[in-house]
């Protein structure tokens, strides 16, 4: 049995605001992979183009039965950075 998880684009202003009380991790692998791994500063950081500014990803990895529905589920990421037009699977 697969357990689904979500992925959506989404814009904010400002990913870390909610953080803890919230329980989710911000994550920026674009910027981690040349070096500059901390979201405190990265997430600074702005895009060059005006329409894909604050274009973030949310992702909810799902647990149990409920999947991503679960009212705790097994992790919840921000995802920042992240140069992309367009999400498929």
């Amino acid at each position: 049995m697969a357990i689904e998880d979500l992925v959506v684009a989404a814009r904010c202003t400002n990913a870390l605001a909610d953080q803890a009380e919230l329980n989710f991790t911000v994550i920026d692998p674009y910027n981690s992979f040349y070096g500059y791994g901390n979201t405190r500063i990265t997430t600074q950081f702005a895009s060059e183009d005006p329409a894909t500014r604050g274009l973030v990803l949310l992702v909810i990895h799902g647990a149990g039965s409920k999947a991503w529905r679960a009212a705790t589920p097994k992790a919840k990421f921000v995802i920042i950075n992240l140069p992309f037009k367009e999400i498929a699977v």
